[in-house]
């Protein structure tokens, strides 16, 4: 009888602990969604086999003003990427695929530029480290023709490689992309109907699915993109081509049997889905030697010293994210209707994994200092200052500019607003929709102000931009929008630089020195930006004049 009371007793401090952080979790989720950081939001929280909590917040359309379900539907985005991850996987468990076999011996119509002695492989792939492009000239993240994986893999004859295969990490939406026809061929299904078939059917995702058409209209949250800085307007909502790396449809509910299975080592309700020694090679980190961070298919993280598995997704009017403790059999879960809400959604995966793994460990639950008083509030010369260094920082960041508007700060970043709390003397952190929690400290001058920020750590320099040298004449014909209306590329010149706004992030690419005479305007996008080592050229008429430039692989025309 004592036993039993002291396993009632210990079950019962559990609950209290896991309702503590569901209770942190959720002010937290209240906050962004009353900030307006983001329409709407649903989180969740799987416990061994138990999805103990999942609530939804704000609104999952702001037209009818239907409040968002622990029910509604997402689109994931790149979590889309662990269902195909796992498919090849099951492939190779079933001597139908090979990871170290060469793509185009998988599929013998891939064809590319500029290929190099080592070939693409599959495991190269899975680990983001292929070489490939981000995108393919057709099926974009930017196509909304209705163009289909087939037609994406066929573009590929007009991309070239930007790295040999194994040496760099470079994100690739098409690479994963190919792994899905990869798939079909291994399995003699279409894509959808294997996932379907061998994944999301055996593991009861029952509002899930890779086609818009195959989810409750009643479920489905509407996805929203910024507009301005207070402002949303619907997200575009067409199919993407690259189908098998971004195109899932599900929920809380849904991500929660996969969560399952993973803290089951490939199992669930019985079934065994993929073998166990296959899930502890696709979490380990692949190509150590290069610092590759990515095992196959998932990130291979650490969450405050645990083992973890994670993905995020960003999609047409979502943010994603997904976060597995496998070695405690915990998961959080978190998806939202806002485009690009990196800061929000961080914060609440954040505030729960830290939460619920205090708590388990029988520690105190950790206290984030609250802001301090502002003091004597900083009042900048003109309401902003402006910061450059060089190199770009490891995230691709050149330029920063500290902002104030009545005794408040926020951050300009690659061309976003961050509001920002004060910590200390001169310290600040990040609560914005982009950023959260980022550390940014104030080093002052003989002024009295800010002669430099370090954002994280990485030092920018204060900057006059008077003394900017101007830019070279000929790229003012370079200023304008090209591709998409709903999600144009915009270029500008600022403080003698060219800057190019891609996917709602503002990068500034570096001149590269033509090949030879009379060769097209061509920009390097640095390392640790979207489209990172690849090309931004611009293309001029029979006149002269600049019709259209191209992104990385990417045509676009310029806008009227």
């Amino acid at each position: 009888m004592g036993l039993l009371i002291a396993a009632a007793l210990l079950a019962g401090r559990d609950v209290l602990r896991a309702q503590q952080a569901i209770a942190r979790t959720r002010a937290a989720a209240e906050e962004a969604v009353r900030d307006g950081l983001l329409p709407g939001v649903t989180v969740g929280l799987v416990d061994g086999q138990e999805l103990v909590w999942a609530e939804g917040f704000g609104l999952a359309a702001l037209e009818t003003r239907a409040p968002m379900a622990r029910n509604s539907v997402f689109r994931v985005g790149s979590i889309s990427k662990l269902f195909t991850a796992l498919s090849v996987m099951q492939l190779v468990e079933r001597g139908k695929l090979d990871l170290s076999r060469p793509l185009v011996e998988v599929l013998p119509e891939f064809k590319i530029q500029g290929a190099f002695p080592e070939p693409v492989r599959l495991r190269h792939i899975l680990s983001h480290v292929s070489g490939l492009p981000r995108e393919a000239p057709v099926g974009s993240y930017f196509d909304g023709s209705g163009a289909g994986p087939l037609q994406a893999l066929e573009s590929m004859r007009s991309a070239s490689m930007v790295h040999p295969p194994g040496t760099v990490t470079k994100y690739s939406n098409i690479a994963v992309s190919l792994l899905g026809n990869a798939v079909e061929k291994g399995s003699g299904e279409t894509y959808v109907a294997y996932v379907t078939g061998h994944l999301l059917g055996p593991l009861g995702m029952r509002t899930a699915g890779f086609e818009r058409k195959t989810v409750s209209r009643d479920a489905m949250a509407t996805g929203y993109m910024q507009e301005g800085e207070s402002g949303w307007t619907r997200a575009p909502d067409f199919e993407l081509a690259t189908m098998a790396a971004g195109n899932l449809y599900a929920g809380v509910e849904d991500l929660a049997r996969l969560a399952r299975l993973l803290h089951a080592g490939g199992e669930i309700d019985g079934k065994r889905i993929i073998g166990e020694e296959t899930l502890r090679e696709m979490s380990r980190a692949q190509f150590p030697e290069i610092g590759g961070r990515f095992g196959l298919g998932f990130v291979a993280g650490n969450r405050n010293g645990e083992r973890s598995l994670e993905h995020s997704g960003a999609v047409y009017g979502f943010t994603t994210s997904f976060v597995c403790l496998p070695d405690r059999k915990l998961t959080a879960i978190v998806l939202t209707n806002g485009d690009v809400c990196m800061g929000p959604v961080r914060r609440i995966t954040k505030t729960l994994v830290d939460a619920i793994l205090t708590e388990k460990k029988g520690e105190p639950l950790p206290v984030e200092p609250d802001p301090v008083p502002a003091g004597k509030a900083l009042r900048l010369p003109g309401g902003k200052l402006v910061f450059r260094t060089s190199p770009p920082s490891p995230a691709g960041q050149s330029r920063l500019e500290l902002r104030e508007r009545e005794g408040k700060l926020s951050l300009g970043i690659e061309g976003h607003a961050v509001p920002l709390e004060r910590t200390g003397e001169d310290a600040y952190r990040a609560r914005g929709r982009i950023m959260d929690g980022n550390r940014i400290t104030i080093e002052r001058g003989e002024d009295g102000l800010p002669a430099a920020i370090a954002l994280d750590g990485y030092r920018f320099g204060r900057f006059d931009p008077a003394r900017a040298p101007p830019a070279p004449e000929q790229w003012a014909d370079f200023e304008g929008s090209y591709g998409a209306t709903y999600l144009p590329v915009r270029i500008r010149i600022l403080e003698g630089r060219l800057v190019a706004e891609c996917e709602t992030f503002e990068y500034e690419p570096k001149p590269r020195p033509p090949e030879k005479l009379g060769a097209d305007p061509a920009f390097l996008f640095p390392r640790g930006t979207m489209y990172e080592d690849e090309l931004l050229v611009f293309r001029r008429g029979g006149d002269g004049k600049v019709l259209n430039l191209k992104l990385g692989t990417i045509e676009m025309s310029r806008l009227p």
